[in-house]
């Protein structure tokens, strides 16, 4: 969605633009640049310590961070929200978002409202956009058919921390199943022949 809402014609995912990845929280650089510059995205500089410490607190333990309170708050913290907005009515074709709402990676629901919101408020947006949230799934909706007993990952060195992503396994089952009927659905609506 970074690269969609930057450059009409292309597709990608996601609704604010944060530093980094889970791998490099602690680190201070962007996830996306254009041009060699960063592009507008929540820096979480006032609140990495909070990060830093649920590491520390948690590494090499098997307790399971919910990692999705430390985003919420970075976000609600952050003085640039607004600008850090991914300009997703600027994609040109449709948009299907798919979260779970025990999702404990980061607060996709939240951030999918946003994007959502901003697709109604333009003028502009001419294509379907659908936000599905499914309840008992987690950060991970995939394929059906596929286990769905996990609800966290290991962070290897040099964290060696237990990141959860949250889910049941029969809300994960359900939501897999929906979701992959739904994207079908979408892609035959949005796409045709």
């Amino acid at each position: 969605m970074v690269v969609a809402g930057r450059f009409h014609r292309r597709r990608q995912r996601r609704g604010v633009s944060w530093h980094g990845d889970e791998t490099s929280l602690l680190d201070d650089f962007p996830a996306w640049t254009l041009g060699g510059r960063p592009i507008p995205h929540i820096d979480s500089n006032d609140s990495r310590q909070a990060l830093v410490d649920l590491i520390e607190d948690n590494g090499g333990t098997t307790n399971i961070i919910d990692m999705s309170a430390w985003f919420r708050d970075a976000y609600d913290a952050a003085p640039n929200k607004e600008e850090a907005e991914i300009p997703v009515e600027n994609t040109n074709g449709g948009i299907l978002m798919i979260t779970g709402k025990d999702d404990k990676l980061w607060p996709a629901n939240k951030l999918a409202k946003i994007a959502m919101n901003r697709l109604e408020d333009s003028e502009d947006f001419e294509h379907r956009f659908t936000h599905l949230n499914y309840r008992n799934a987690g950060h991970v909706v995939l394929v059906p058919n596929l286990p769905t007993s996990y609800d966290h990952y290991l962070q290897p060195a040099p964290y060696n921390t237990y990141i959860g992503i949250g889910g049941t396994p029969e809300g994960t089952h359900r939501a897999n199943h929906k979701a992959w009927k739904a994207t079908l659905e979408f892609l035959e609506e949005t796409l045709g022949d």
